[in-house]
């Protein structure tokens, strides 16, 4: 066998496969003793065949399909029962409200589902318990426990950073990543993803989202403090061409954000980071600010700033 063919074999192995077979991924789970155990009458009781968790796995492959696999189950389930179901159920007002609970709108968020105190106490602890959740009935409560139980069996306790969205270690390795693996077209109007533009992170791009995108935000008539401190800013970097167009324009919109640090109780000097865990078992800090962007509402030709 020549070198050139070994090395051919080489890359084929190391190759991630764009398709898994179901039927393997789940023998493979079966082969592991992963799976819900039957009782006499062959209906799930809600335990585990398996005592232990899949000790290493992949980000494309195993952790992926397990995602899958969980969402399909949830689905299912939600589906049998008629909730969020795909085809459409006729019920009534009060049933739909006996089903939904709303929060309360003095809390000034958004329209949301409420839950009971119980139940956010157990979220704060990651104890969720199924039977504070109203219009659950038991054997509802008893298969999404089995397969939540079997979820946390699923995610292998080392997962291969190879093939990972983060797999880095830069910031331009990321974005090669994600232009060369791209998902499918889902966001709205079928949109190219955000992070393809080589100036993704920049306030062109960025800004936008104020306006279109899914987040709430509210936009107010500008006030000349605010313009001031751009006038000042864009003198200061030498951008005259902004600084004409602050001077010369009148309409400007503004989402405001600066209040944010004090209703925090965060100081000017302290920074806004959070750690959270990534699938490999590792934790990263994400950064968040409190933006002030002004917006042209002109016929000057979409300027955000």
């Amino acid at each position: 066998m020549s070198a050139t063919t070994q090395s051919m074999l080489g890359a084929v192995e190391d190759a991630p496969m764009d398709v898994w077979d179901r039927g393997v991924f789940l023998n493979e789970l079966q082969r592991q003793r992963i799976a819900l155990r039957p009782d006499a009458n062959g209906e799930t009781d809600g335990s585990l065949v398996a005592d232990q968790g899949l000790e290493k796995g992949t980000y494309q492959g195993t952790y992926s399909n397990t995602w899958t696999s969980y969402d399909q189950s949830a689905t299912s389930s939600f589906a049998a029962r008629g909730v969020d179901a795909p085809f459409p159920v006729k019920r009534e007002l009060a049933d739909k409200q006996a089903v939904y609970i709303w929060s309360n709108p003095a809390d000034s968020y958004p329209p949301h589902l409420e839950l009971p105190q119980k139940l956010h106490e157990d979220l704060e602890k990651y104890q969720l318990d199924m039977n504070q959740i109203p219009n659950f009935n038991k054997d509802y409560r008893d298969y999404i426990n089995a397969v939540a139980q079997a979820f946390t069996q699923l995610v292998p306790a080392d997962i291969a950073m190879e093939g990972a969205p983060f797999a880095g270690p830069t910031i331009l390795k990321c974005e090669e990543y994600n232009r060369s693996n791209p998902r499918p077209k889902t966001d709205i109007m079928d949109g190219e993803n955000l992070g393809n533009p080589f100036d993704w992170y920049s306030d062109a791009q960025f800004a936008q989202q104020l306006l279109s995108g899914v987040n709430p935000s509210t936009i107010t008539k500008a006030s000349t403090e605010i313009i001031k401190y751009f006038a000042n800013e864009a003198g200061k970097q030498g951008l005259q061409n902004m600084m004409d167009l602050l001077s010369q324009t009148k309409d400007f919109l503004a989402p405001d954000h600066s209040y944010f640090r004090k209703a925090m109780q965060v100081s000017k000097e302290d920074m806004f980071c959070s750690q959270v865990f990534i699938p490999c078992g590792q934790r990263s800090i994400r950064y968040a600010c409190a933006p002030i962007v002004i917006f042209s509402s002109t016929k000057m030709a979409g300027f955000i700033l």
